[in-house]
């Protein structure tokens, strides 16, 4: 997709030293906690709450991306960038807040005021629903084109790009994340057009730009 892919930079890491991790937790906690779908969560007195996820274990750098490069390619206050696993193009990414979320339609409910289940991090990022999308846009495109009128710019219409999520209960991580697909480069299989289909709408992957009109 660009120079940029090819040898890329990983940035300063952040510090992890203050973010939450099961390993840091009491004993007596350890023994009520439980995965599900790439979270951590604690169970104490009844109560759930989410401590951690793999995500975010990648963004803080205590677990390194299953990809190849295994690196982030570019991290800033908010969200992380990092090659997909399993990809189903040469180029995938996955554009992922450090605040864990659980899904677009999560973004939705925060962009209309409602309370979410949410995650914790270091660096407290602060930003929510639309602007937090618009975020991740942002930093996807300065990191793929910076140029609007590129065929890799993700705004541009004509963008040989695909760009979307996975609605629950058909994600595989419950941590948003957007995956950023260059078409031209697409690796032939059935599995592949099911999973991320061109031919849309679909019930399992709301494209991008739908999920900005949602939030009108």
């Amino acid at each position: 997709m660009g120079s940029k892919l090819s040898s890329p930079e990983p940035p300063a890491r952040s510090n992890p030293a203050t973010t939450p991790s099961p390993k840091s937790l009491s004993p007596r906690i350890q023994q009520k906690t439980f995965k599900r779908k790439g979270i951590t969560y604690s169970v104490e007195e009844g109560e759930t709450k989410i401590i951690s996820s793999l995500f975010q274990e990648i963004a803080y750098g205590r677990t390194p991306p299953s990809g190849s490069p295994s690196k982030i390619l570019h991290e800033d206050s908010e969200c992380v960038i990092f090659a997909a696993l399993k990809g189903v193009s040469q180029t995938h990414l996955l554009v992922v807040p450090k605040r864990i979320i659980g899904s677009w339609i999560d973004l939705v409910k925060e962009e209309v005021g409602e309370e979410v289940a949410a995650g914790t991090s270091s660096t407290a990022p602060t930003l929510k629903g639309r602007k937090l999308l618009e975020h991740m846009v942002a930093s996807a495109n300065t990191f793929v084109s910076k140029d609007p009128t590129s065929p890799f710019h993700i705004s541009n219409p004509k963008a040989n790009l695909q760009a979307g999520f996975h609605t629950p209960p058909y994600n595989s991580i419950d941590h948003l994340h957007l995956h950023i697909i260059d078409r031209s480069k697409y690796i032939p299989s059935w599995k592949n057009y099911a999973k991320f289909p061109t031919i849309l709408p679909v019930p399992w992957f709301m494209p991008l730009q739908s999920v900005f009109k949602r939030m009108r």
